[in-house]
């Protein structure tokens, strides 16, 4: 096998795993577990979690989101192959460089992975874990063909992905911040795109409301543990505001290019979407930052240094391949 058929084969399976999404999620869950240990009380712990080492526990939280990512992302590329066949002819699976039956099972067998980490971690880790792999297959089944339960199910996806390892954490925001995130960017991603059904004016009111009902239900959970402000830690708002100020700027001057045709939205599309989901690990790091956690802010630099690192090489690999065309997002 020629060393060309194999970085092919690496790319394919790294375009099926969507880096974007999947480091951004493994940086989500990391940052939850490794702020329970500075902040949280030991009543709001993971007990089982805490007793391990560091190593353990981000070995865990990388497990839990790769398994629930990647059966998601495999699941969806399965369901959609006809689809794809017509407006994504490139991609692993529409191009036959990766059979159905390969991605089905890699979607079972990552789902195993994800359900085996978590029963080291208690039976609400592992009702958590379940609920969110049902929370896929919904989305993946009726879910995306409905503008604002589709988007709204991709924010409470990744926010029930955060709390697996650490179910009793009392410091909601940054899953509340995250879960908002992607609502509002996916839905600027299905916009550009012009996406059908398109998005109406009921769309967007119902997207607007269930944003707000989740993110009211998670204050109201911080109401009742007490943590909605963290007096101890005054300036942990610094970090995440200027991390958002800064997107919300590079926002505006990214879409504000003129878009003279299809081709061209859907590239804009694609690039926010990765921009957008690598962000949130800037978040991350911002709020390690504000904590003055050095050592834990580097280790999530490192992070988005590699999902970076790979979503380029993807993406310039596309670029080179005569076969493939540009990597893009889902129609």
């Amino acid at each position: 096998m020629s060393l060309t058929t194999n970085k092919t084969r690496l790319v394919d399976w790294l375009e099926l795993a969507r880096p974007e999404h999947l480091f951004s999620a493994i940086s989500n869950c990391w940052l939850l577990v490794l702020m329970s240990t500075h902040i949280e009380p030991t009543s709001h712990q993971n007990p089982i979690l805490m007793q391990m080492p560091l190593w353990q526990r981000l070995l865990i939280a990388t497990l839990i989101p790769t398994g629930l990512g990647i059966f998601g992302f495999a699941f969806n590329d399965v369901l959609d192959l006809k689809h794809d066949r017509t407006f994504r002819p490139a991609s692993p699976l529409a191009a036959g460089r990766v059979s159905v039956t390969t991605a089905a099972s890699f979607a079972v067998g990552f789902l195993l992975v994800a359900f085996g980490a978590a029963t080291f971690l208690g039976r609400l880790s592992q009702f958590l874990c379940v609920i969110t792999a049902g929370a896929i297959l919904f989305f993946n089944l009726c879910g995306k063909f409905l503008p604002a339960t589709g988007l709204i199910s991709m924010g409470l996806i990744r926010t029930l992905t955060m709390f697996i390892c650490v179910p009793r954490m009392g410091f909601a925001w940054p899953a509340c911040m995250t879960m908002a995130h992607i609502i509002i960017c996916m839905a600027l991603v299905y916009a550009i795109q012009g996406r059908r059904p398109r998005m109406r004016g009921s769309d967007l009111g119902q997207l607007a409301a269930g944003t707000l009902f989740w993110a009211v239900l998670l204050v109201l959970f911080m109401v009742l543990r007490q943590t909605v402000l963290l007096h101890d830690y005054p300036q942990i708002w610094v970090g995440p505001l200027i991390a958002l100020g800064l997107f919300v700027l590079v926002s505006i001057i990214y879409l504000k290019k003129r878009l003279p045709d299809l081709r061209a939205r859907r590239l804009t599309a694609q690039r926010y979407q990765q921009l957008a989901m690598l962000w949130l690990i800037v978040y991350d790091v911002s709020w390690m930052l504000s904590l003055h956690q050095y050592t834990d802010a580097l280790l999530l630099t490192a992070v988005g240094v590699v999902a970076l690192a790979i979503v380029i090489f993807v993406s310039i690999q596309r670029h080179l391949s005569p076969e493939s065309g540009q990597y893009r997002v889902r129609e």
